[in-house]
């Protein structure tokens, strides 16, 4: 969640697959503000966590380093 509670990110388990094995999440973004959803994306073993500062992106860590993404489109 934002610092300011405005843009909060969700993540749901979709499927894991045995004992000691990264989990598969379905993960969005939602701003309260203006009642908006972000884009389904799925990600594996790190779920995106919202910026402190509620400029619209979000935090992915992947397995390749770290990206900032918009929290409405994904990208």
């Amino acid at each position: 969640m934002s610092y300011d509670n405005d843009l909060i990110d969700w993540a749901a388990i979709w499927a894991k697959t045995g004992r000691g094995v990264s989990a598969a999440f379905g993960a969005f973004s939602y701003r309260i503000s203006t009642n908006t959803i972000g884009a389904l994306m799925t990600v594996e073993g790190d779920v995106p966590q919202a910026l402190p500062s509620g400029t619209g992106t979000y935090f992915y860590n992947s397995e390749t380093g770290v990206s900032v993404l918009d929290a409405v489109t994904s990208r």
